[in-house]
């Protein structure tokens, strides 16, 4: 499991978890605790769903504050119906209640006499490695000489298998088109694992020059009035602060840094503490599409000419590599693929798995996409083919006209799809993934708006309706528009 301890804790008590996470991740025991593992632009309910459930145990900060959150109840209730090790991590002198009452009934607690006491965090390391302590003794007692042998003969005969059914799979595959779902499907070797949970920012976001992330506490954008500098604010728009003086764009944000592309700077990466603190300089290269995806940055390498080819640079190593010598525009990370735009074939959509296969998507190969989604729904692009209408491949049926066109710029969330309809006026839509239910958000505003980025319940565009280009939002059930980081102060 990728994330053995998940900690449950109320949002009041998060400099005790923090702490209780520093302790274990100290001893060695993975952890995973929100919102520190969940990236700007994840849903917050389906990554702590996936984080409890891939857990071994869960650890429960209790306290009064526990004992009034739902969120904690949720969390508790998913752990005990798979069976989840559940630990609470007494730090106050209450007794539970409701929900919690139940599910703590006969748990093992541990009581802190000081929450943060080195003493009490000991304690809570020493039990939590204690669970994983029959799984380790249980590996060690199968590794007689006798066991040993008998792994042994075992491997040379998978080995052998192996190598016949290698051989004739080359022998198939040379010899006939495999679609690369069905052949290269299952990537598992090292240097292609890639912890998808961790996004620095949405594809959708990205394909939008990457202006807005957001961590929830905090929203960080490319003040559109003031140069593109980057700024952070309070979601509700206030304590906006300045944190550099550099023109940004593709800003992903993990943990307390944000990574992002320098326009004043010849487009070349930079990153920089969420306090605009510690600013540096990653590269050379003249760079766009920019997104980080587990511990890689993806970004389109334009110093060569302006062919875009895709690299990615590893955030631990430092490590460089080409992903691929095409012009790729649009990038979209599933658990699988990298979906993306070729611009050295006419705009085709591509696909490309982490072991370096490619191919083009054979049912979009008559139709030039200007602008690409992928995500669990399907496939949805521009196409600029048929007079920029909004198609859609969904559950890999074959591709429809969702929207007349012309569409400008297109995004999308769990609710659905978002879109600037320009026939007549230009409007911002949003439908469903099936094409249904479409609303207009601005009401009866008159916009000019272009890209379109989603951060929280608010949909972030560039209004070119006077002379000089602003940053707005409008909420994503529509409403009236809002300035975003002040008026137009530039040359």
């Amino acid at each position: 499991m990728s994330k053995r301890v998940f900690i449950s804790h109320s949002s009041e008590d998060s400099k005790i978890a923090e702490q209780v996470c520093q302790s274990l991740e100290s001893a060695g025991i993975q952890c995973w605790m929100a919102p520190r593992d969940i990236m700007s632009g994840e849903k917050w309910a389906e990554a702590i769903a996936s984080a409890v459930l891939s857990s071994s145990a869960l650890i429960i900060i209790f306290s009064d504050n526990a004992n009034q959150s739902k969120h904690v109840a949720h969390e508790l209730t998913m752990a005990y119906s798979k069976g989840i090790q559940i630990i609470p991590y007494k730090i106050e002198e209450v007794e539970p209640d409701g929900a919690l009452q139940f599910y703590l009934t006969g748990a093992h607690w541990l009581e802190a006499k000081s929450p943060t006491a080195t003493e009490s965090l000991d304690q809570l390391v020493a039990v939590i490695s204690s669970c994983f302590g029959p799984q380790q003794r249980q590996t060690e007692h199968n590794t007689s000489p006798k066991a040993s042998k008998v792994k042994w003969a075992d491997l040379i005969l998978a080995l052998a298998l192996l190598t016949l059914v290698g051989l004739a799979a080359m022998v198939y595959f040379f010899d006939q088109p495999v679609a690369l779902d069905t052949f290269f499907g299952q990537v598992t070797v090292e240097e292609t694992s890639i912890n998808w949970h961790i996004r620095g920012n949405s594809s959708g976001n990205i394909a939008n020059l990457g202006l807005v992330a957001t961590d929830g506490d905090r929203v960080y954008f490319s003040n559109v009035g003031k140069n593109f500098y980057l700024y952070s604010m309070h979601p509700d728009g206030t304590i906006i602060e300045q944190l550099n003086e550099d023109q940004t764009y593709y800003i992903n944000l993990v943990g307390d840094w944000i990574y992002y592309v320098n326009g004043s700077d010849n487009d070349t990466i930079y990153k920089i503490k969420t306090d605009g603190s510690e600013k540096e300089r990653m590269g050379e290269e003249s760079s766009a599409y920019l997104q980080l995806v587990g511990e890689w940055l993806f970004y389109a390498d334009f110093s060569d000419g302006g062919h875009g080819h895709v690299h990615r640079l590893n955030l631990n190593s430092g490590e460089r590599r080409v992903l691929f010598h095409y012009g790729g525009a649009h990038l979209n990370f599933t658990n699988e693929y990298i979906y993306y735009i070729n611009r050295e074939d006419g705009e085709k959509v591509y696909r490309q798995n982490l072991a370096g296969f490619n191919e083009r998507v054979d049912t979009l190969d008559s139709y030039r996409a200007v602008s690409l989604l992928a995500n669990e729904h399907g496939l949805y692009f521009i196409n600029a083919t048929m007079g920029e209408e909004l198609w859609g491949m969904i559950d890999s049926g074959d591709a429809q006209e969702l929207v007349d066109g012309p569409v400008k710029f297109i995004n999308c969330d769990d609710q659905g799809l978002y879109y600037i309809s320009s026939r007549d006026n230009p409007e911002i839509y949003r439908i469903d993934y099936d094409g249904q239910n479409r609303m207009k958000l601005n009401n009866n505003t008159e916009l000019n708006p272009f890209y379109l980025n989603i951060a929280g319940n608010w949909v972030y565009y560039i209004d070119r309706s006077s002379k000089t280009e602003q940053l707005y939002r409008i909420h994503k059930d529509g409403g009236q528009p809002e300035l975003v980081g002040g008026e137009y102060n530039g040359p």
